[in-house]
């Protein structure tokens, strides 16, 4: 017997449904090429052309000079700046974000920032009147809103749509699991033909998430891949759950480390076994929606790299939205280029992704790094994770550790002022405690059989 709710949803409901049908999609199409134009037009200017451009005599000198030291995240010249700028309403926005990455509470609270926790409401308030009507992560602020996971699903699913990403499903009950594992998007027509890409995936301690880390690898559209996955001298069980569910597929090869060593020597070693003719690069608590390899492919034929956006989400399901009340952001781990471009990553625990683009931006002219605004990677936001740990913290209210700002500052040092070289950095990150020693990784499995056993050493 068909209810009269059921009854109600079959027939013709184009009059009550014209916000969601013409308006909604409207601006959610209107605001996506606003986002692309606006992400294009601030590739055209690198960090270097605007730090040159700055003039000593223009009166919006100082505050210019603000949002560059920001953007190119030298963080303790940029909280010294902004002291200098307390009393100029103009910069207010930038002089928070600057106090908020030193941990500067007291001045912070004084403007009236947030010196803790944001919610998305307070984001979207801070915008132009219409940036809620405009904006796709309202869904995302209507999914942290919901009372169930069902709903939190349908919001999480319509924000999707509004990004033209497929949609994803539920593979049983949401309640009492991590809401991503339980995750299953729409996998549209599968391509074999083109380069091959290789990704490469560093995994420690990550028996609780690989799983569908890799699976999320396994089922792109873009099939042409082969997977690298080393294990980094794990404590729980992350080798054994590698060979026990992708010991046998072609598509993965697997190794493990002779000792811990962090991600950026991990993806030196395996990127010497690469044998794609592009590199991308993945971590064990992501999930990659099913059209991200396929997109990045296609936009990196024109380009130098590729970057792609990405989401933080909580095992509840709970989306982060950081200080400036923004949900996604590019994803640096997301860097596609090809393999022969690629120097290798810089010896240390974290932040090396940082300085990795860019170097790139100084090799080659900004508009050769492409950056998709769509977000095709969610990463689960844990409490074990490098961007929360205690002394390496990136954390969602903007603070960031002292040892992370010394590394990105002599990077923005070295890259965009260059006064200062490799060794310098080196020795701030020894300084700091941020320097990962290299050590030996083996093949295991198939990889294992073929070689021999053999091992490689990195070398720097």
């Amino acid at each position: 017997m068909i209810n009269s709710s059921e009854s109600a949803a079959s027939a013709p409901r184009f009059p009550a449904r014209i916000w969601d049908s013409i308006l909604w999609r409207f601006a959610e199409g209107w605001f996506l090429r606003y986002r692309i134009i606006k992400a294009r037009v601030r590739q055209r200017r690198s960090l270097v052309a605007r730090w040159a451009a700055l003039d000593e005599r223009s009166p919006s000198y100082r505050r210019n000079k603000l949002r560059v030291l920001l953007h190119g995240g030298a963080y303790d010249m940029a909280a010294a700046l902004a002291r200098e700028l307390l009393d100029q309403p103009a910069a207010r926005r930038d002089v928070v974000a600057a106090l908020q990455a030193v941990g500067d509470k007291d001045r912070v609270e004084a403007l009236g920032g947030s010196s803790g926790r944001q919610s998305a409401t307070a984001g979207f308030a801070q915008r132009r009147w219409w940036a809620p009507l405009s904006n796709p992560e309202i869904y995302l602020a209507m999914a942290n809103a919901s009372s169930d996971r069902a709903s939190a699903l349908v919001a999480f699913n319509r924000y999707l749509r509004s990004q033209g990403l497929p949609r994803c499903n539920a593979t049983s009950s949401l309640e009492g699991q991590n809401f991503l594992a339980s995750l299953r998007f729409e996998v549209g027509r599968t391509v074999h033909s083109g380069p091959l890409v290789s990704v490469v995936v560093a995994a420690c301690n990550a028996a609780q998430s690989l799983g569908f880390s890799i699976d999320s690898l396994l089922n792109q559209t873009y099939q042409k891949l082969e997977i690298l996955v080393c294990d980094d001298a794990s404590d729980d069980a992350t080798l054994s759950l590698l060979e026990e569910r992708y010991g046998r597929d072609p598509r993965v090869r697997l190794f493990r480390s002779t000792r811990r060593q962090g991600p950026y020597n991990i993806r030196n070693a395996l990127l010497k076994r690469a044998q794609g003719e592009l590199v991308t690069f993945h971590d064990a608590d992501d999930l990659s929606l099913p059209t991200r390899i396929a997109l990045q492919v296609n936009r990196v034929q024109n380009k130098i790299a590729s970057l792609v956006a990405e989401l933080r989400m909580k095992e509840s399901g709970e989306v982060t939205f950081f200080h400036r009340g923004q949900a996604a952001r590019p994803a640096m781990v997301s860097l596609m280029v090809a393999r022969h471009r690629l120097p290798p990553f810089r010896s240390a625990w974290f932040g090396a992704d940082l300085e990795m683009r860019e170097s790139l931006r100084a090799r080659f002219p900004a508009r050769a790094i492409d950056v998709v605004v769509q977000t095709h990677i969610v990463a689960l936001d844990i409490n074990t994770s490098l961007t929360r740990r205690p002394g390496s913290e990136s954390l969602r209210d903007g603070y960031r550790s002292p040892a992370r700002r010394a590394y990105s500052e002599m990077v923005f040092r070295r890259y965009v002022i260059g006064d200062v070289d490799d060794a310098d950095i080196e020795r701030v990150l020894r300084e700091t405690n941020n320097y990962a020693q290299p050590a030996a990784i083996e093949p295991v499995g198939a990889d294992a059989a073929a070689s021999g056993a053999g091992s490689i050493t990195e070398k720097r």
